[in-house]
């Protein structure tokens, strides 16, 4: 099964430059870029060589939670359109930013939709006086 190791905490933590673990694992060093960026989960057959060269312990402490996937596509008109391509992998922390985010950002929108019929209330009485002041004179 594919995990997914914060390979680069682990690999500081030991001390061991990225081309030093990729000759370790027995792997690219551009693949072990990759998974180090999180593109990538960690093969079983590399897990395993990890936990002879490292333990157990040692790389059950640095695992990631599996990321989630989310399903992006075309939703306009009701009927949404996916392909395989549309499907994007984010690690629950992100995921949990990105909802963060999104919750800051729906607090702006819902004050500044405040202040916008604040405003039109005004318009809305500046617009009633002048027109009684049009129509008493």
């Amino acid at each position: 099964m594919p995990r997914y190791i914060n390979l680069r905490a682990l690999r500081t933590s030991q001390n061991i430059k990225q081309a030093e673990l990729a000759e370790i694992l027995g792997v690219a060093a551009p693949y072990l870029s990759e998974i180090e960026r999180g593109k990538r989960p960690v093969s079983e057959k590399v897990y395993q060589v990890m936990v002879e060269k490292f333990g157990a312990d040692v790389c059950e402490e640095y695992l990631l939670p599996d990321p989630i996937n989310i399903i992006v596509g075309d939703i306009s008109g009701g009927n949404p359109q996916f392909s395989g391509r549309d499907s994007v992998s984010v690690s629950s922390e992100s995921l949990s930013k990105l909802m963060d985010a999104i919750s800051g950002q729906t607090e702006l929108l819902r004050v500044s939709q405040q202040q916008t019929v604040k405003a039109q209330e005004q318009i809305d009485r500046l617009i009633s006086l002048l027109e009684k002041n049009t129509n008493s004179h």
